[in-house]
C-alpha cells in the first residue's frame, strides 16, 4: 500500500490515545483508538503546540468523539477540542452547546486502514473537510 505505514497490530493498540510509530520511530501523529474507532490526527495543537497524546478523548455520542488539548483544558469551557472525524476545532458555550472555534486551528487527519491486525495509516493527510457546527463568531 502505497504512501502507508504499519504502525502495529490493532490487538496491540492500547485504549485512548497514542504517539504514532513507525518503524519504531516516534511520528507526529496522534492514534486514537475507541471500542471499533481508530483515527490518526497530526500529534500537536495547531495553536500553542500541545502534545495530544497527552490530552482528553471526549465522547460526542453517535459513534463520535473529540480530543481536549492538553494546554487548553482549562482555558475554554470544556477545552479546546478537535473533531476526530475533521480535526476542526470547537468550543463549549455556557449551555453546552459546541460551537466552531477557528477554523485555522483544525489538526489534519491522516486515513486509516486496518487489514486482518495491522493498521496502517497515510502518511499525508487527507484534504480539509468543512464543518457544519455553528461558528463561535456568530455568538
Amino acid at each position: 500500500m502505497d504512501g502507508y505505514h504499519c504502525i502495529g497490530a490493532l490487538s496491540l493498540l492500547k485504549e485512548g490515545l497514542q504517539e504514532a510509530k513507525i518503524d519504531g520511530i516516534p511520528y507526529p501523529i496522534v492514534i486514537l483508538k475507541k471500542e471499533n474507532i481508530v483515527r490518526a490526527l497530526n500529534g500537536e495543537c495547531p495553536h500553542k503546540k500541545g502534545e495530544m497524546a497527552l490530552g482528553d478523548i471526549e465522547d460526542e455520542g453517535d459513534n463520535k468523539c473529540s480530543i481536549v488539548c492538553p494546554r487548553h483544558r482549562k482555558r475554554f469551557i470544556g477545552g479546546l477540542r478537535f473533531d476526530t472525524e475533521t480535526g476542526q476545532s470547537s468550543v463549549q458555550n455556557v449551555s453546552g452547546q459546541s460551537l466552531e472555534y477557528d477554523s485555522s486551528w483544525r489538526l489534519q487527519v491522516h486515513e486509516v486502514i486496518v487489514q486482518e491486525d495491522n493498521v496502517f495509516v497515510k502518511r499525508e493527510p487527507k484534504p480539509m473537510i468543512a464543518s457544519s457546527k455553528r461558528k463561535c463568531e456568530a455568538q
